[in-house]
């Protein structure tokens, strides 16, 4: 008899620590679902103001008929490498100066305002030439003239930043040379080459860290669901 109640009792207590893991379990779970519905939340504003942001940017190129393409979709600024630089060149021209200043005085301002300041994650100038030649003879090429355009754009940017917006600007401000990668390709699907000798302006929101929060946590509800 008191084998039995021993034995009894070890199951309840078994019983009893099923039911508290249970209990832990569904509340890890409860809040888990709770913090990836807040991201998600959160990511339905930054897309808002995307959408806003990318409006704004094209209504404003348009108006001041810019020779720079701007892409609609993602807010990427198109400059023509032909027009900031001579071939196989990494100093600006006077036209790539000219032209810089006024399109960046019409972008960043906008792009930097109170109210997109705070979904800012980064802002990107790339530099990418032509398929010609090797890999590692047009990385250093690439990337100096992405960094010529950044140099430029700190040197003049007093004239139509505040304060405030200059030093965001160079907290956010990142440079790379991309080399002959993501070449532009015409109709036929074959490279330009003219086309493919560019420098990109681009910003990322922070929607992208907050998508890697929400993986995060489903591949840490996976691997609780498979223990």
């Amino acid at each position: 008899m008191a084998q039995a109640n021993a034995k009894n009792s070890e199951l309840q207590s078994e019983y009893d620590a099923l039911n508290e893991t249970a209990l832990a379990d569904k509340e890890a779970l409860a809040q888990l679902e709770e913090e990836t519905n807040l991201l998600l939340v959160q990511i339905g504003e930054i897309i808002s103001v995307k959408t806003t942001l990318l409006e704004e940017l094209q209504t404003e190129f348009s108006a001041h008929q810019l020779d720079a393409v701007i892409d609609t979709e993602t807010g990427v600024i198109t400059f023509d490498s032909n027009v900031l630089f001579d071939y196989n060149e990494s100093t600006l021209t006077e036209d790539g100066e000219a032209l810089l200043e006024v399109a960046l005085s019409v972008y960043l301002p906008i792009l930097l305002k109170e109210e997109y300041r705070d979904y800012l994650s980064e802002i990107i100038i790339a530099g990418y030439t032509d398929a010609k030649g090797s890999y590692e003879y047009n990385l250093p090429l690439s990337w100096e003239r992405a960094y010529a355009v950044a140099s430029y754009l700190l040197t003049v940017m007093d004239e139509f930043l505040s304060e405030s917006e200059m030093q965001l600007l160079e907290d956010l401000l990142t440079v790379s040379g991309r080399s002959k990668s993501d070449p532009v390709l015409d109709e036929n699907n074959e490279v330009d080459s003219e086309a493919s000798r560019r420098v990109e302006i681009k910003f990322r929101l922070k929607d992208e860290e907050l998508l890697t929060q929400i993986q995060g946590i489903l591949e840490g509800t996976a691997e609780t669901a498979e223990e």
